[in-house]
């Protein structure tokens, strides 16, 4: 399932969409906010999408290119960060997420969807003179905002993990999610998972 079947799926499901902006969802049709924030809600993150970079040479390729310290992500630890023109001119801010592979590590950097293809040709002019490849991986996986008192048991049961990010910033993973805690006082997670999994949620 790509991203224009998952909307597809998600009219059938009486998503409510901006009018001006046909990436963002403003409520389903039967939802009810007080009743979301005391169990659990889901939300899909339409306007996010995800820039892979993989091979030998990719931190020390991203290590240079962001204001982000790279050396210091784990695939239990996210970081925030923005990619500049020689100028100093932010022309992407994003969530760096590292993920393991069994023979190297492959970071997505998660930006804004209208982002990912201008990040991905501005990167690329230097990704050459390294062992570095960039894929726009937004139609791989697809992301959801799930909130609410009771969202950790939903998480655990839906994507099969062993832990719940506990701290800000933190990542859970599996073959199929990817799963980081966000600041707020009602818990707040932002999940990826596998795009053939979506319709199985």
């Amino acid at each position: 399932m790509n991203k224009s079947q998952w909307c597809q799926y998600l009219t059938t499901q009486q998503a409510q969409f901006c009018p001006n902006d046909s990436n963002i969802i403003t409520s389903f049709a039967d939802s009810n906010p007080q009743e979301s924030k005391q169990t659990a809600s889901i939300t899909p993150l339409l306007y996010q999408g995800l820039l892979s970079i993989s091979g030998p040479d990719s931190a020390k390729f991203l290590q240079g290119q962001l204001s982000c310290d790279v050396h210091s992500a784990s695939p239990q630890h996210s970081l925030l960060g923005a990619a500049c023109s020689p100028q100093g001119r932010m022309f992407s801010s994003f969530r760096l997420l590292q993920k393991n592979s069994d023979t190297e590590a492959e970071f997505i950097l998660r930006m804004r969807n209208d982002l990912v293809t201008t990040t991905h040709e501005t990167l690329h002019k230097y990704s050459v003179f390294f062992k570095t490849q960039l894929k726009n991986a937004s139609d791989e996986w697809l992301g959801l905002g799930i909130w609410g008192e009771q969202c950790e048991q939903l998480i655990s049961e839906t994507f099969g993990l062993d832990e719940i990010p506990q701290q800000v910033g933190e990542v859970s993973t599996n073959e199929t999610a990817i799963v980081i805690r966000l600041a707020g006082e009602t818990p707040r997670f932002e999940c990826w998972c596998k795009a053939e999994k979506t319709t199985a949620l």
